[in-house]
């Protein structure tokens, strides 16, 4: 038994970790847990909590939040809407975890020969082909015109020689992470 100022927690062995994982919800659940341990009954977390529909909506939401967050800093308002450039960002996760799992089972000296050849390596050439088409085509300003305060337009005007390719990488990894993270996050909520 541990005391703490909330309450008293049971301590129990690693042994039955196992058991106690293989419980239904309707025994032991984490949600649960959480809206007592952090008092979430007055912060709103146990009303989320209570439908398992509002669950995926939440997760879906806050994804596509965060999403349009990074990419309306990154790219301005014109191409954060932009359905394409969503879809794609989102596929990146998808290929990186494909390529690291088609990698597992190639040896470490044959990755780099290997690794241009894969399916989902090709893709992603693709992928940050077609990224590089809608962001730089967009981000060609005409004459006089000013162009906006993005971190895109950042990058171009501190680049010595522009790196489409540089530039593209670096959207698609503040992107992931970021949603990355967000989604993390309502899972830790939610489970």
């Amino acid at each position: 038994m541990l005391q703490t100022l909330i309450e008293d927690v049971l301590v129990l062995p690693p042994k039955y970790l196992h058991e106690l994982r293989m419980l239904p919800s309707s025994k032991l659940s984490a949600s649960e847990a959480l809206v007592v341990s952090v008092l979430g009954q007055y912060s709103g977390v146990d009303i989320i909590l209570k439908d398992r529909q509002a669950e995926i909506k939440l997760q879906d939401v806050v994804s596509s939040l965060v999403l349009r967050t990074t990419l309306l800093a990154f790219v301005g308002p014109e191409l954060a809407d932009n359905t394409e450039i969503h879809a794609l960002v989102t596929t990146h996760a998808n290929l990186v975890r494909d390529i690291a799992v088609c990698l597992l089972f190639v040896p470490t000296f044959m990755r780099r020969w290997i690794s241009p050849i894969l399916p989902p390596s090709i893709r992603m050439h693709r992928l940050h082909r077609r990224l590089r088409e809608l962001l730089f085509k967009s981000s060609r300003t005409v004459q006089g015109e000013v162009p906006a305060s993005t971190l895109l337009q950042h990058f171009i005007d501190t680049s010595k020689a522009v790196d489409e390719e540089d530039i593209v990488a670096k959207l698609l990894v503040v992107s992931g992470a970021a949603v990355r993270v967000a989604t993390e996050a309502v899972n830790t909520l939610v489970d």
